[in-house]
Formats: C-alpha cells, structure tokens, sequence
C-alpha cells in the first residue's frame, strides 16, 4: 500500500510538471508570450481535438487516463487482480492531481 501511495503523488507531479512546461498565454495580437520550455507541443497541436489534447497535456485531471496508464503498468504486474487497483488508482490520481494543482499551483 505504501509502494501505491508513493507511486501515487510522484505520478501527480510528474503530470503537473508536464501541464506546466507546455504552458503558454496569449498576447493581444494572439501570439504566444509568458512561454515555457515546452510551450510549442502545446502552439502546435492547438487544433486537435480536446478529447485527444486533454488526456496528453491539456487537463490536470484528465491527464491521469493517459500518464497514470504507463507509469502503473510499469511498476506493477499486468494481471487480472491488477485491474480493480488500476481503476482506483486511475480515480485517485485524478483527484490527487486536482486537489494537488488546486490548492499550490493557482
């Protein structure tokens, strides 16, 4: 349990330091300003559609489907009794991302 928990909040901030570093705001003229290091992934692909964005780069807590799937798979067997774990910690991780980002970052 200890082993989930700690995978838990370095997964958090794993996500949020991605939803930082590509973060941008517009000028304006709509020209990028205030850019951070990865601020181009998110300028370039501005036109995909959200239900492919948000799960990559574009939503704190949507970005738990996406990030939290490789980063729990790679530190846990894929097994059937797995599963259920996964859901939750899929669950948990978006609302750890949301009260984590909520409450320090705005």
């Amino acid at each position: 349990m200890l082993e989930l928990i700690t995978l838990l909040i370095a997964n958090s901030l794993f996500i949020i330091g991605i939803y930082n570093v590509v973060d941008y705001e517009l000028d304006v003229n709509l020209k990028p300003t205030n850019k951070k290091i990865l601020w181009w992934a998110a300028w370039y692909t501005r036109k995909l559609p959200s239900w492919f964005t948000n799960p990559v780069y574009g939503c704190i807590a949507c970005m738990a489907s996406v990030h939290g799937f490789y980063i729990f798979w790679s530190f846990n067997a894929a097994t059937f009794d797995n599963i259920p774990i996964y859901i939750f910690y899929t669950f948990a991780l978006s609302g750890l991302n949301s009260l984590i980002y909520g409450s320090f970052f705005k």
